[in-house]
Formats: structure tokens, C-alpha cells, sequence
């Protein structure tokens, strides 16, 4: 590479990268919110037609606008530009977030988390492609890992807040929803607008990389990010359930046990960090046994204390298997359909969000309780450790046999 066009694909300085990754953390602001109060939610509209299905889709429906709008985000965002469409649709987040604090009817609040979802769409996307116009290489796969690792981290506060203020009414914990507003100016001032030639040069260190979109490649990542993020929700937003079956019943609790546990995530952030350089096979290998040994782990689980630890080590080997699967996504796309590429990958990663809470209702009807529903999904995960590790060996193996 020139040195004219090295100076050009120059990484972005870590105050942009931090600038940029903070976005990326409302996604777990969306569905964090609520799970301390969902009892509090449950007791208030006690009554209402349909009300558990209800409560589940309040919860969940901005995962499903994510599934339905973030592809579209991302053909915006190659067409007219991110960093504009990114500050308008974190303003509309924070206005629809706080909206429940003053809506009456359930109805009203599930139409306000439909539009929330839809601007969380574009912010996933616009901000997590920005991040991948700004670094290159391995810098930019730290930075996927510190995007997916510092929301992980960031939910441990916003998980506590939430609690202490569903003390006072579940509708306070919206009051979180403000954040984006702070966000908002550190975006305008610091993030920039890259153009193809200032965007760092992909293509020296992708070589999959190629001037079509990559179908083949989207299909294979998608596939698995799509069956990774139903196993890491599941963890994420079910815990209060699993909680209060062994016997934490307050918002309080359940909120400060779910923060304590979610530092396993940030924990497996780290760990993938100093893993990075293998291979998928073997990374994956590790977060699918992490998170197996989690899921199971709280199946067996009989006390508060088991069920944080379990859910601690099943965090772990989800935040290992996300970003490589978003690594593993970018390196197959180039500067001309990243935003597309970025937003399908997002939108592949809330349909998991929404299939995780309906098939774990589901478990739990035929099951009888959440304990059961986390057994059987550990049981799926173990499968796909077992395959993946399989597939590794092959390779592994093939490879020996190729060498002279």
C-alpha cells in the first residue's frame, strides 16, 4: 500500500472509537429496562385480554422492527450517509423510551416500543458500520469485541437502576431512556462521516472480500449468529425468571443478581481479546461450551447464588461467540455494501432476540417452569459444541495430512 493511501485508510484514535460504540449499547437498553419490572408491568394491567402475550411482545417487538428494519437502515446508510441518519434516529429513541413514564393504556405502550424498535434498527446499524468505516484489521476486531463486551458491561448499571427505580413504579425505570440524549452530542461532535477513499483499506486484510455482495458468506455467519443470539437472550432477558423460581422475588434482588451475573460478559469480552487469533472453529468451539455449561447450569441450579454463577459462565461463552460471529460477518464485506451487509447481520441477530422469548414461553407451557426451558436450550447449545468441535477436528486433521 501507497503511503498516500495508508494516511487515507488510517485507523480512527480511541475517543472516536469509544464515541461509536456507545450507540451500540441501546440495544441492550431496549429489553435491560424491563426485566426487573416485568412483574410490576404484569400486576398493573392485571385484567387485560392476552396479557402475558402482551408483556412478552412489549418486551420483544423492538427486536422484531430490528429483524424488519435494520437491512433497510443499511441500504440508507450506503446511499445518503450514516453519521446524519444516525443522530436523527437516536433523538427519535430517546423520545419513544421515554414515552411509557406518561402512557396509560398497555395498548399505547406497545405502540411506542414498536417505533422505538424501528429507530434502534438504524442506530445498530449506522453506529456498528461507522465503527467499521473507522478501524481496519485487527484493530477493528477489537473494537467489534469492545462494542459487544461494553454493552455487556453497560447493562450491569442499567440493570441495577432499573431495579432501585421500579421500587418507586416500574414506569420510572424508563426514565433511563434519557441517556441517548447525551449520546447524541458526543456523536455530532466527534464521530465523522468517512468516504470510500479515508475509509481504511479492507481489502489488504480481508481477502474474501469481493466487489458482489457475499450472499454465500451472509448465509453461512447469519445462520450461526442467528442460533448464537437465541442461546445469549436467552440468558440475557430470562434470568429474572430463573431467579424467582429459586426463591429472589423482589425487583430489587433480581435486578442487583442479574447485574452481578452479567459481568461474566464483559469477562468473556476480555478472554476473547487474548483468543482472537485462532480460528472460528475453535473459538466457537469455546463460547458453545461456555454457554452450554451456563444454560445447564441453571437448569440444575437450586439456589440464588448457583443460578448467578451458572448464568456468569453461560455469559462468558456468549460474549466469545458474538463477536467472532461479527467479526467473522465484516471480513467478507467492503466499504460499498457495509451498511447492508451490517444491517442484515443485525437483523439476523434480533430475530434470535425475538424467536429466544417465544420459543422459551413455549418451553416453558409444555415444560412447567423456566428451569426446564433453560435445559432444553442448553441442551441444543451442548449439540452445536459437540459438532463444531467435530468440525474442527476434520480440519485439524486435513490439514496434518496436507503437509509434507
Amino acid at each position: 500500500m501507497t503511503a498516500t493511501s495508508a494516511s487515507q485508510g488510517a485507523d480512527a484514535g480511541p475517543i472516536e472509537g469509544i464515541v461509536l460504540i456507545l450507540p451500540s449499547f441501546l440495544a441492550i437498553m431496549g429489553a435491560i429496562v424491563l426485566v426487573p419490572v416485568l412483574p410490576q408491568i404484569a400486576k398493573d394491567y392485571a385484567g387485560t385480554p392476552h396479557l402475558p402475550f402482551l408483556i412478552q411482545t412489549i418486551l420483544t417487538v423492538p427486536s422484531l422492527m430490528v429483524v424488519l428494519f435494520s437491512p433497510v437502515a443499511g441500504i440508507l446508510g450506503d446511499r445518503l450517509g450514516r453519521k446524519r441518519l444516525l443522530v436523527g434516529a437516536m433523538l427519535i429513541y430517546a423520545v419513544m423510551g421515554l414515552c411509557p413514564m406518561v402512557l396509560g393504556s398497555i395498548y399505547a405502550v406497545l405502540a411506542s416500543r414498536v417505533l422505538l424498535g424501528i429507530v434502534e434498527a438504524a442506530v445498530l446499524t449506522l453506529a456498528t458500520t461507522l465503527l467499521g468505516d473507522a478501524f481496519s484489521g485487527n484493530a477493528r476486531n477489537r473494537w467489534f469485541g469492545y462494542q459487544i463486551g461494553g454493552g455487556a458491561l453497560i447493562a450491569i448499571p442499567m440493570l441495577s437502576a432499573s431495579g432501585h427505580l421500579g421500587q418507586f413504579g416500574w414506569r420510572l425505570s424508563f426514565l433511563i431512556y434519557s441517556l441517548p440524549l447525551l449520546m447524541v452530542f458526543l456523536v455530532l461532535f466527534i464521530a465523522r462521516e468517512r468516504t470510500a477513499a479515508a475509509t481504511p483499506d479492507w481489502n489488504d486484510d480481508d481477502a474474501a472480500v469481493t466487489t458482489g455482495f457475499p450472499w454465500r458468506h451472509m448465509t453461512i455467519v447469519g445462520a450461526i449468529s442467528l442460533f448464537a443470539s437465541i442461546c445469549f437472550f436467552a440468558l440475557q432477558l430470562q434470568q429474572g425468571l430463573a431467579l424467582n423460581e429459586v426463591g429472589a422475588v423482589s425487583p430489587e434482588r433480581i435486578g442487583n443478581l442479574t447485574a452481578l451475573a452479567s459481568i461474566g460478559a464483559p469477562v468473556g469480552t476480555i478472554l476473547f481479546r487474548f483468543i482472537a487469533h485462532r480460528t472460528s472453529a475453535f473459538l466457537l468451539s469455546c463460547g458453545f461450551c461456555g454457554a452450554a455449561a451456563g444454560l445447564l447450569g441453571v437448569a440444575w441450579a437450586t439456589t440464588p447464588a448457583g443460578t448467578v454463577a451458572a448464568i456468569f459462565v453461560g455469559l462468558i461463552g456468549s460474549n466469545i461467540i458474538l463477536p467472532t460471529m461479527l467479526s467473522w460477518t465484516a471480513s467478507g464485506l467492503h466499504q460499498g455494501n457495509r451498511a447492508r451487509g451490517i444491517g442484515i447481520w443485525q437483523g439476523l441477530f434480533a430475530v434470535g432476540q425475538f424467536v429466544s422469548a417465544i420459543a422459551f414461553g413455549w418451553s416453558m407451557s409444555v415444560l412447567g417452569s423456566a428451569k426446564m426451558a433453560f435445559a432444553l436450550i442448553g441442551a441444543g447449545v451442548g449439540l452445536a459444541a459437540a459438532i463444531t468441535i467435530a468440525l474442527g477436528a476434520i480440519r485439524w486433521a486435513d490439514r496434518e495430512r496436507a503437509m509434507p
